[in-house]
């Protein structure tokens, strides 16, 4: 946003680290993040999204799931109004690691996300 104007995108997240993503942008005991864009036109109607029910999935290559911890949301509205962090103590360079984010309630509905990264 600059100058309180939106430039609309066509994407209805913003996950860190997020697909193909460069090891030295990305530490392995840092946070991941994920915020929902519900509204495109309106910024402030982005902090109507409730991760208190939401439970977050990571998968390796293999289906192995690993543990999350360290998970913290809030609609503070430092950028997008919406941010759910995490940690995953067992991330390893060079993995293709599936995110699963359930149970995200945007305008009262529950939704489901699903991503990839791989730190390269």
């Amino acid at each position: 946003m600059i100058n309180d104007e939106i430039n609309p995108a066509n994407v209805d997240f913003v996950a860190y680290p997020y697909e193909e993503y460069p090891r030295n942008l990305f530490l392995k005991n840092w946070y991941l993040s994920f915020s929902v864009i519900a509204d495109r036109n309106n910024l402030w109607n982005n902090e109507k999204v409730d991760f208190s029910d939401t439970v977050i999935e990571i998968h390796n290559e293999d289906g192995e799931v690993l543990q999350v911890n360290s998970i913290y949301y809030d609609n503070e509205g430092y950028g997008i109004p919406n941010n759910l962090q995490w940690k995953v103590n067992e991330i390893k360079y060079g993995i293709k690691y599936t995110v699963n984010i359930k149970n995200v309630k945007v305008f009262g509905i529950n939704k489901d996300y699903e991503y990839w990264f791989n730190l390269i």
